[in-house]
């Protein structure tokens, strides 16, 4: 799961933190949660977006793998538009 701070409109994030978990859903873990909360928190947050679901795998294009390939470790999306986790035409 990943969180960050984007201080005004049209900013950078000011601060990104990042939970992982082998097994299970993050979005259900008591600890996690309360971590993101206080995270909020700390930052004095006014208004949140969220996603509804799951948007792709955790490893990052570009930095865990090369641009433009599936990643190597997550074969479920590969071939899958990571915004609607539907199979896209080969």
């Amino acid at each position: 799961m990943a969180v960050s701070i984007i201080p005004a409109p049209h900013s950078e994030p000011a601060d990104l933190r990042r939970w992982f978990a082998e097994t299970g859903d993050l979005r259900t873990d008591e600890t996690v949660v309360a971590e993101i909360v206080a995270f909020l928190r700390e930052n004095d947050v006014k208004s949140v977006v969220a996603m509804d679901g799951i948007v792709g795998c955790p490893h990052e294009e570009g930095i865990d793998y090369p641009l433009g390939e599936a990643c190597p470790d997550c074969s479920y999306w590969k071939g899958r538009n990571r915004w609607t986790g539907e199979l896209e035409a080969s």
